[in-house]
């Protein structure tokens, strides 16, 4: 037992190289090396843990002062299962990054070089939406066209496919039932193209529409154009 005002444990290499301290303050445990600010910290209240945070009130793991090129955290996982899992049971958010990049760094990157089949990413069960989305992307640039050629959602495929089926997005209402769903809803609200193709094909058609099984009503309809004059 070590007592005192801050009872402290230190190890020290008999090289003199370096030098910890274990030692207790204000009811919180310290792990430093001598002269630096404490690597790690324990809050006694609330079993919080610092990593170069030596406060640690906002987290129950908080990690700061990273190195220079180093991860804020690496998970590396060998076996098949989980790297890691988020199991949220309050009503508020899982997984919430805040990201002050500028123009380097992608938010969110995910690199899959060996994976031939699954998902690169996936919802699952999101049976219970209804006023929500699964996915909701907000933009208030008004410089967009100048940032991103692509637009505000680019999908890029630069393969050689040749002859492989490829669909670039797939929009499959799977429910023989759900006729009250749209499978591609465009509301434009700007004085401008709702919907533009670029096409250079040379041999192949620019819009096809499939319909085999239609007996009755249109294949295209346009309707409502009750606005034009000249055009």
């Amino acid at each position: 037992e070590i007592s005192g005002g801050t009872p402290t444990l230190r190890l020290d290499e008999s090289d003199g190289t370096a030098e910890w301290d274990l030692y207790s303050s204000g009811n919180d445990f310290y792990i430093l090396n001598e002269g630096q600010t404490a690597a790690l910290v324990i809050k006694d209240t609330t079993g919080n843990v610092g990593m170069g945070d030596t406060n640690p009130t906002d987290a129950k793991l908080s990690i700061a002062g990273v190195a220079s090129g180093d991860y804020g955290l690496l998970v590396e996982q060998d076996n098949a299962n989980t790297a890691v899992a988020i199991n949220q049971d309050g009503n508020s958010i899982a997984l919430d990054i805040d990201t002050e990049a500028t123009d380097g760094g992608s938010a969110i990157r995910i690199n899959t070089p060996l994976q031939t089949a699954s998902n690169l990413l996936e919802f699952v069960s999101a049976d219970a939406l209804t006023s929500g989305s699964a996915i909701s992307v907000d933009c208030g640039s008004t410089a967009l066209a100048t940032t991103a050629s692509g637009g505000l959602v680019k999908i890029t495929h630069d393969a050689d496919s040749d002859t492989n089926v490829n669909n670039l997005l797939l929009i499959h209402n799977d429910h023989a039932d759900s006729s009250g769903t749209t499978c591609l809803l465009l509301d434009q609200d700007g004085n401008q193209n709702a919907l533009m193709i670029d096409s250079e094909a040379t041999t192949r058609n620019t819009l096809q529409i499939g319909s085999p099984t239609t007996t009755t009503a249109n294949v295209v309809s346009i309707y409502n154009a009750d606005g034009l004059t000249s055009g």
